[in-house]
Parts: structure tokens; sequence; C-alpha cells
């Protein structure tokens, strides 16, 4: 039947228009994602904090459990060695909001795995600023595990 036919391919028409208006929308999605502008990334900054003398064993699941209770979490990072692939003893938290901060802040000196854990904001790395002495963190030497959680309290 032509008819049918030609209602066919009019769906099929349509659907490709769809599949690359997903593709189109997953491409520039990533593209955000992997490069965000100074004023995101100084946005999430002002919504995490950094969470010092973490246990090796730490799951990033446990700290979200650990800091739920301060707010929507976004996503928590623990930054692990390159090479030996080991946990480095710390993560940021991001919150959805930036008054999350503040309650999370209350969670310093908290035992974790039997070890106090050092809860303070997250300051900004800016390019080409001196930031003191001291070792300098090669980001290309670090991995990154992250969760990201949406709308998780």
């Amino acid at each position: 039947d032509p008819e049918y036919i030609a209602k066919m391919s009019q769906q099929v028409l349509d659907l490709q228009e769809e599949a690359a208006r997903i593709e189109q929308m997953v491409k520039e999605s990533q593209t955000a994602k992997a490069h965000p502008t100074p004023l995101e990334k100084k946005s999430a900054d002002e919504r995490s904090v950094f969470v010092g003398n973490v246990d090796y064993i730490t799951t990033p699941e446990e700290l979200q459990t650990l800091f739920s209770p301060c707010g929507i979490i976004e996503r928590v990072t623990i930054l692990t060695d390159s090479y030996t692939k080991q946990p480095k003893g710390y993560a940021y938290v991001e919150f959805k909001d930036k008054a999350s901060v503040a309650n999370a802040l209350e969670l310093n000196e908290t035992s974790l795995h039997n070890r106090p854990i050092k809860v303070v904001t997250k300051r900004s790395n800016y390019p080409g600023m001196d930031q003191g002495e001291g070792e300098e963190e090669d980001e290309d030497a670090s991995l990154l595990t992250t969760i990201n959680l949406t709308n998780f309290k």
C-alpha cells in the first residue's frame, strides 16, 4: 500500500531528526561539562567543601551519607594518585546550594573511620596565581573518583 509506505517513511525521517537532535544535545552537554566557564567554576567552588584526613578506605557513598543532612549534594570527589590508584586522603563535596556549605563546616573534626576529618571551604585556584610555597599539584597526576548526585538529600 503506497499510503502506508509513505506514512512509515515519514516516521523514519521523524525518528532520524529526533536522533540527530538528541545527539547534538549530548555533545553540547559533554562540552559544557568538560569545560566550565570561570564563572561556573567559581560558583561550584563557592558551593563546595574540602574534606581532609579522609581514610583511604572511605568511599564517595560514605561521604555522601555523612554530608547529606547538610543539604542536596551535587557531587562527591575523592582524589587518587594516577600511578598507584590509591586515594590521596582528601575529597571535595559540592552542594546544590551555597547555604549548605555552612552546615557542612559543622562536621569539622567529625570522626569517620576513627579519624577526625577536616572540613573547610574549598578555595579557588586561578591559573597564574602563586598560591605560596609547597608542592605544586599536577592536575594530570591525579585521577578523580566522582559520583554525581542529582537531587539527593
